[in-house]
């Protein structure tokens, strides 16, 4: 995996950590606060509706004391203002002062006056519960012990729930005795809890508990709050806030059931703005984890990137020349510039092992030389004892003895003619032997010219070591031929392609492409020899080509031998690498390679398989 993606994939992890991390907190902890404020609101408008009530419940009290502590309704009550009805107690009072029911009680708890109508259809009504079978003189709304005392509530009646007051009827001034009691009542109809409902802005319903009209599902709230556990409670839904709380009638007996409906607009609000704040954050983390990609991508992963391909090339072309130059002052600068000083070291290291592996293959080389002057002294030995042997069988003593003869004037014609005879076969016979002695002569001036050359070459390369000169292909592929020892010329035939011509020339040292041939010919002898086929062929040829925009000279030495298994291809240029059975050789295609890359050419191998015969490739610089 790359680094652009480790880091992609760490900070895509931490965004999204991050992203779950701040998800968390806002659930637990921010968004219980939002539905709190939401629970506090439902509990404020519950509140507020129950104030509403009160506040009803207060502005009928006033009423009900004015019209109670009033000298005229004092003398009313005790029957001395009978035009007291006809003068205040007609529909438009009940209508004026918003009440549905108004009596008046003695002090002995009797009905003086009353009369209750339903102010929208202005039609008298019967409220049964007012009636004196059902208010007695000990009912709260009636027994008032003192000239403060007062009573309200609400209260069930046949035509629904009535918020009612009371108070004790006095004079002017408030002053007794408390002649009897003043109770007003008014429905809580639909038309009021409307009122209610625009007055506090919030919606609410009510149940009566007495006539079990409450449903089944706020049974279970019912009970909750008649246990007198607690005085409100709230329920949750998925779209509002359901407060519930119970109202009392004059005694303290629950007789509603009032539940508040609450729009959960607040938590709606509060997730839609943690939504907006986790997107504002998805997108603030995105933006900086490209503005951190972009950055880590230019100051650390292209100078990593540029350092990683600068080592593969190096790895892949072996050139320890190429530099990275990276000026940078952080820790991948220095590295770089580290990297570079080791490479520097690196090939002045490689380049004083390869003059060391030069110097010690010079032993072999001379070695090899000494072997290849061997290999053209032994033949040259050869034809000096053959030419010896025929001088000695050509002695004049014999032919001196027959021209003394000849010259005597008493010998017969026959001995004459037959000496004659003798004298001009041993003439032919010198002549021939002059033709041979001079063919052999010739042999042995163009080895020992061969042998001077080489020499020479010798001479030249151990002095200055290898010196780029133009060399001639053809001249040191024949003498490398002429160099391959006798025994191993008899194993193959050697077939120059006739590519290899005197035209062609490579820059190099003469000795060192001598060797090399001899090296290459030689393994190839040895390894037909080592298959044992009677039909070991060498093939060598040469064809100028254009490489990298250079001109070069591709030489191939192939053979029909044991070949070379796979594996071995990259460890036959290898110090000390042998694939003979007896693991000795000569300089060896080590010191071949060397050679070859020393004078900026290239040699390789390719095979087919064992017994399949192998093909050495030479890269030489031409001369143009």
């Amino acid at each position: 995996m790359k680094l652009r993606t480790k880091v992609l994939l760490v900070l895509s992890g931490v965004l999204a950590l991050s992203i779950v991390l701040n998800y968390g907190v806002v659930r637990m902890i921010v968004f219980p606060r939002f539905a709190e404020i939401e629970r506090t609101e439902a509990q404020k408008n519950l509140q507020r509706v129950q104030r509403a009530i009160q506040s009803e419940l207060t502005h009928m009290d006033n009423t009900a004391q004015d019209w109670a502590h009033w000298t005229d309704t004092y003398q009313f009550i005790a029957g001395e203002n009978p035009e007291f009805v006809e003068n205040n107690l007609m529909y438009e009072t009940f209508s004026g002062i918003g009440v549905t029911l108004m009596n008046f009680y003695d002090s002995e708890g009797t009905l003086v006056w009353g009369k209750a109508y339903d102010l929208e259809s202005e039609q008298e009504i019967q409220l049964g519960e007012f009636s004196p079978e059902s208010l007695t003189a000990a009912h709260p709304l009636i027994a008032h012990q003192t000239i403060d005392g007062q009573a309200h509530g609400v209260m069930m009646t046949e035509r629904g729930p009535v918020l009612v007051v009371s108070r004790p009827i006095l004079t002017n001034e408030k002053q007794g005795p408390i002649r009897g009691a003043l109770v007003m009542a008014r429905l809580l109809d639909e038309g009021l809890l409307d009122k209610l409902r625009q007055q506090v802005n919030a919606d609410f319903r009510v149940w009566s508990v007495t006539e079990n009209s409450v449903p089944d599902e706020h049974q279970g709230m019912l009970r909750r709050l008649t246990s007198g556990a607690q005085s409100f409670a709230i329920e949750r839904g998925e779209r509002s806030l359901w407060a519930y709380s119970v109202l009392s009638d004059v005694r303290g007996a629950p007789v509603l059931l009032m539940q508040v409906e609450t729009p959960r607009d607040i938590t709606a609000i509060g997730l839609r703005t943690i939504n907006v704040a986790l997107i504002g954050i998805v997108v603030a983390g995105i933006i900086v984890m490209l503005v951190m990609l972009v950055v880590f991508q230019r100051v650390v992963t292209d100078p990593l990137s540029r350092l990683t391909g600068h080592i593969l090339s190096i790895g892949d072309t072996g050139d320890l020349s190429e530099r990275l130059s990276l000026k940078r002052d952080d820790e991948i600068g220095i590295f770089a510039r580290e990297f570079d000083t080791m490479l520097e070291k690196l090939s002045e290291a490689r380049r004083q092992l390869q003059e060391q592996s030069y110097r010690f293959g010079m032993a072999e080389m001379a070695a090899g030389v000494l072997h290849n002057i061997r290999n053209i002294i032994a033949p040259t030995f050869l034809r000096i004892d053959r030419m010896i042997e025929n001088l000695a069988e050509c002695s004049d003593r014999d032919l001196d003895a027959v021209v003394e003869e000849l010259s005597y004037n008493n010998i017969s014609g026959e001995r004459r003619a037959k000496l004659s005879r003798y004298v001009f076969l041993s003439h032919e016979r010198w002549a021939q032997q002059h033709v041979t002695l001079g063919s052999d002569l010739n042999n042995i001036t163009e080895q020992l010219r061969a042998l001077e050359r080489l020499l020479m070459a010798q001479d030249d390369f151990s002095g200055s070591g290898i010196a780029p000169q133009p060399v001639n292909i053809a001249d040191a592929l024949n003498t490398a031929v002429r160099c391959l020892p006798a025994k191993l010329q008899d194993v193959a035939s050697i077939e120059i392609d006739s590519g290899v011509d005197r035209s062609k020339s490579a820059m190099g040292s003469l000795i060192a492409f001598v060797q090399v041939f001899v090296n290459l010919v030689t393994n190839a002898a040895e390894s037909i020899e080592r298959k044992g086929a009677g039909d070991g062929r060498i093939e060598i040829g040469l064809k100028p080509e254009r490489v990298n925009g250079k001109d070069v000279l591709h030489m191939r030495v192939s053979d029909n031998g044991i070949g070379i298994d796979e594996r071995s291809l990259d460890l036959i240029f290898q110090r000390d690498y042998s694939s003979k059975e007896d693991g000795k050789g000569g300089m060896g295609l080590h010191w071949c390679a060397n050679a070859i890359r020393n004078m900026n050419g290239e040699i390789y191998a390719e095979t087919g398989g064992p017994g399949q015969g192998a093909v050495i490739h030479l890269i030489l610089p031409a001369v143009s």
